[in-house]
Formats: C-alpha cells, sequence, structure tokens
C-alpha cells in the first residue's frame, strides 16, 4: 500500500510539472499557464476580465482587468456588452469561479474565451 501511494505521488508530482505550460481544454474554454496568460496578455485587441468580487478587485488586479463579478445577478448582462469576436482573458482567485464564466460565455457566444489556470492567487508577476 505505501509503495502505490509513493509512485501516484510521483506520478502527480512529474505530470504536474512537465504540463505547466501546456494549454488544456475545459468544457469549450481553453486553460493556460500564468506564462501563456501573461503572453497573450501583450496582444492586441485582448479583453481582460477579473470576475472576481469587487472587494476581491479592490485588492489587487492583473494589468487593466475589468471587473466583472460573476456572481452578481447581472453578470450576463454586464459581460455581453463585451465584443463576443475578441479574445478575452478572464480569471477569478483560484479558478472555479473563471471556469463557471467561461462556459457561460461559451454559451453566450464569446469566440475565444482563456482562463488562468489557478487564478490570481497563482499569478507571479504582481
Amino acid at each position: 500500500m505505501r509503495i502505490l501511494l509513493f509512485v501516484g505521488v510521483l506520478l502527480m508530482a512529474s505530470c504536474s510539472e512537465s504540463q505547466v505550460d501546456e494549454v488544456v481544454e475545459k468544457a469549450g474554454h481553453q486553460v493556460v499557464s500564468a506564462e501563456m496568460f501573461k503572453e497573450m496578455l501583450a496582444e492586441e485587441g485582448i479583453q481582460l476580465v477579473d470576475v472576481r468580487t469587487s472587494a476581491e478587485y479592490g485588492g489587487g488586479t492583473i494589468g487593466e482587468a475589468q471587473n466583472v463579478d460573476v456572481l452578481a445577478s447581472d453578470f450576463s448582462t454586464q459581460i455581453a456588452k463585451l465584443d463576443k469576436s475578441k479574445k478575452t482573458l478572464i480569471f477569478c482567485k483560484s479558478g472555479g469561479r473563471s471556469g463557471r464564466a467561461g462556459v457561460m460565455m461559451e454559451e453566450m457566444g464569446f469566440e475565444t474565451v482563456i482562463d488562468l489556470s489557478g487564478g490570481y492567487s497563482s499569478w507571479p508577476y504582481k
């Protein structure tokens, strides 16, 4: 039993290290590493959206992110004001809420939604 646990831990550690820079498809949108997310921020014409609460947003955000709280009752109305044809980068605190927002945005017709893996908590460029 101990050997299986040890082997499992080794496999998880080796896999997570090698997959850091890969793009992962999650429910129709992409989840990318902080490094890839940072590279995409330099592209022309992107939209950057922080889907955390206004209090979290006030404590610090990434670049010139717009704050559209995915938990707010008017999220769909507010997010629909964005250009659905532009690449939209999203993030929350750790990835759960942005995953939810990404699915909603895909259903609303956003063409390209990119989610920061691990959210703002994993953002090393603060």
